[in-house]
């Protein structure tokens, strides 16, 4: 009994603590609004001059990350220390944590630093670790040996048909796809856990309900619903992230609907119960907190799903892709492929690690969050 006090105890703190994140996010998202406003109305602001229209969504999904994910890890360190420990004994989950990590920062702040610019003087350099035929480019930069061309360290990973660094394709394309994949994950995560608590906590029809619906939208390929979309109000980035945002979440509720269940039957939330704790209570303090786990594990395991989406339409020229999304890349690169085969195979190794990487981390979270899927 005296353990079930402490932990409603513990859930009253956490509850505490997370009644202060939605405050904190009505600020931040009302700030950026009004800087957006003055600096589109009044006067130019640095930085917010050159937002793209999907930047508008990608800052805001960004910060309820920072805000929802990050701050509470930067608080209490202690959290991720069984995700480490775990990764530590792994390679594999190691480099794909490290990994991950790489490809969140430096989709952030490349495109910074780096110009997106072309050199026609560059055409098809070949790597610096590989060489091309000399006929291929307009002017080796390297040395000529045998009819081929050896690549240099100012192109490391090579250039494009038209000079473009392909090193700086590759980080331009972590932007985009770190773009879709946040914006993407931000709109699922609410929906998901709205309607995965409701219909845990609920029970009844309300969750038999819920779970028809969840079955019903499962049943729509995202992909097929996009195509559909696109043909009848036109190709863009918004109406991308909005269909696979608010029909990609049914996996997701089914795995929150689960854990809120188990949650609802645990001693903790009948100790509240009696002394007359009220449902928004339970849920905020007790049944919330202890659901970060799980959604962050299944929205990481849902992640490379959508970053190959991402890829596949810009290659196939379905969507608005920039001249940095990695499948962009690629299908520019095929048409010289495969004299100038490194065009679309850097961009194809990065893109795989990438997907790897999250697959592999996802499965590590699973097993950290819930021990029971170990071997």
């Amino acid at each position: 009994m005296t353990d079930t006090v402490t932990e409603v105890q513990t859930g009253s703190d956490t509850g505490d603590r997370l009644d202060r994140k939605p405050l904190v996010s009505i600020a931040g998202l009302a700030t950026f609004a009004v800087l957006v406003w003055y600096s589109s109305s009044v006067s130019s602001l640095p930085y917010l001059d050159g937002l793209r229209r999907i930047d508008l969504l990608f800052v805001p999904a960004l910060f309820l990350f920072a805000v929802y994910g990050v701050a509470p890890l930067v608080s209490n360190p202690e959290r991720a220390q069984p995700v480490w420990e775990y990764a530590v004994r792994r390679p594999l989950v190691l480099f794909s944590l490290l990994w991950v990590g790489g490809f969140v920062v430096v989709g952030l702040v490349a495109p910074l630093f780096i110009d997106l610019s072309y050199d026609l003087a560059a055409t098809h350099q070949a790597p610096v670790f590989a060489s091309a035929e000399a006929t291929l480019s307009n002017d080796c930069l390297g040395t000529v040996a045998n009819g081929r061309c050896s690549g240099t360290w100012e192109h490391p990973l090579g250039t494009t048909s038209i000079g473009r660094d392909v090193l700086t394709l590759v980080l331009y394309g972590m932007r985009e796809a770190l773009t879709f994949a946040t914006i993407v994950a931000a709109l699922i995560v609410p929906i998901a856990t709205l309607v995965g608590v409701v219909a845990g906590y609920r029970g009844g029809w309300t969750d038999e309900i819920l779970m028809r619906i969840v079955d019903v939208q499962q049943t729509l390929p995202a992909f097929v619903i996009y195509l559909i979309a696109s043909f009848l109000y036109g190709e863009s980035q918004f109406l991308l992230v909005a269909v696979f945002g608010l029909t990609s979440w049914g996996s997701v509720a089914r795995i929150v609907r689960n854990e809120t269940v188990h949650l609802r039957a645990s001693e903790f939330v009948t100790a509240a119960t009696v002394v007359g704790a009220g449902t928004p209570h339970i849920l905020r303090r007790h049944i919330l907190p202890k659901l970060s786990g799980a959604i962050a594990t299944s929205v990481t395991r849902q992640i490379p799903m959508l970053l190959l989406v991402e890829a596949a339409l810009s290659y196939m020229d379905l969507t608005v892709v920039t001249t940095g999304s990695w499948g962009r890349t690629i299908r520019t690169g095929m048409s010289s492929f495969p004299r100038a085969w490194w065009v679309s195979a850097v961009p194809v190794v990065a893109l795989c690690v990438t997907v790897v990487s999250f697959s592999v981390l996802g499965d590590a979270l699973r097993h950290v969050v819930d021990p029971r899927t170990s071997e």
